[in-house]
């Protein structure tokens, strides 16, 4: 059958089923059938400097230097939150790949199997969303699972994690 006969044989509510219906019915099946909750634990972070240091950098020195190392260390913190060393010290104490990669999980937001650990990773910043407000130097922290205590051992985890990095 030709390009044109297709056309021909489109009527207007036949392309209504086809860009409206079809589209709604299977997302409705998805939504119905195979879609699992997924659950947020939400954390907001800041990084305070002691007031010996803060007084040393105060006046002229902290104009300069675009308002202190606070938020050097906040973007640090940030970097080191997403960074694959830490995925994978939480993959040892939590199975993060065990969790995300279950068969029993939602087939389009799951973890494939045997997926490389670059894919991991990019699959891990999906879902520990790390944000940082500039103006603010706040960062907020989202972690997503299927479980809702997963969620916030994960959660209480990284910022354990984040004060020891800090710390040291």
């Amino acid at each position: 059958m030709s390009a044109g006969a297709v056309l021909q044989r489109l009527t207007p509510r036949r392309l209504a089923l086809i860009v409206v219906v079809l589209p709604l019915l299977l997302g409705a099946l998805y939504l119905g059938l195979m879609a699992q909750d997924r659950y947020v634990s939400t954390a907001v972070l800041t990084v305070r400097r002691s007031r010996e240091e803060s007084i040393a950098a105060s006046g002229l020195a902290m104009l300069l230097s675009g308002g202190g190392t606070a938020l050097e260390d906040v973007r640090l913190l940030r970097d080191y939150m997403q960074s694959e060393a830490l995925m994978l010290q939480l993959d040892r104490r939590f199975g993060l790949r065990r969790h995300y990669e279950s068969a029993h999980r939602d087939p389009l937001y799951r973890l494939w199997p045997g997926t490389s650990r670059e894919w991991m990773l990019a699959y891990w910043r999906a879902r520990a969303d790390i944000r940082l407000d500039e103006s603010s130097g706040l960062l907020t922290l989202e972690v997503q699972a299927f479980d809702p205590d997963y969620a916030r051992q994960l959660a209480a985890a990284l910022m354990a994690e984040s004060e020891r990095f800090l710390n040291e």
